[in-house]
């Protein structure tokens, strides 16, 4: 867990787009100079905050209990439940909704646990190369 979280450029001070490319282009010039075809797939996760399911996040924190102690993912838990949303049209405002999915946008624990979320992405491929940047992740 630790080195995704550690080195996903979009949520690191002092790191841009610019680090992630770079990072990109130095791993397709590693491969020309072995002689080795590079692919890139460019994924934009859109909405990604939107759509994190709180049920698969605690579990993903539960799995993690050796490095996220389980105090705290009764918090998140706790951070989590009972969210309500609501819409608003002119002076009209629908009912409240209780929300499944989604991290607070704008908040301090957003990013984290959106990134929680997807920690173990790279276990779906062992023929990429990960390359994160906030909701955006480049396999190589």
């Amino acid at each position: 867990m630790a080195f995704y979280l550690r080195d996903n450029n979009g949520f690191r001070d002092k790191h841009s787009t610019q680090h992630a490319v770079l990072d990109i282009v130095n791993a397709i010039h590693e491969n020309i100079d072995h002689n080795v075809v590079s692919c890139g797939i460019f994924l934009d996760f859109k909405k990604a905050f939107d759509t994190v399911d709180h049920s698969v996040l605690l579990i993903s924190c539960i799995i993690m209990v050796l490095e996220v102690q389980l105090t705290i993912n009764y918090w998140f838990t706790s951070y989590l439940d009972r969210r309500t949303q609501t819409t608003q049209i002119n002076s009209k405002i629908s009912s409240k909704q209780n929300l499944t999915c989604g991290v607070p946008q704008g908040s301090v624990l957003g990013p984290l646990l959106f990134l929680l979320y997807i920690n173990d992405i790279y276990t779906t491929s062992t023929k990429f190369k990960f390359h994160l940047f906030a909701d955006d992740t480049n396999l190589l």
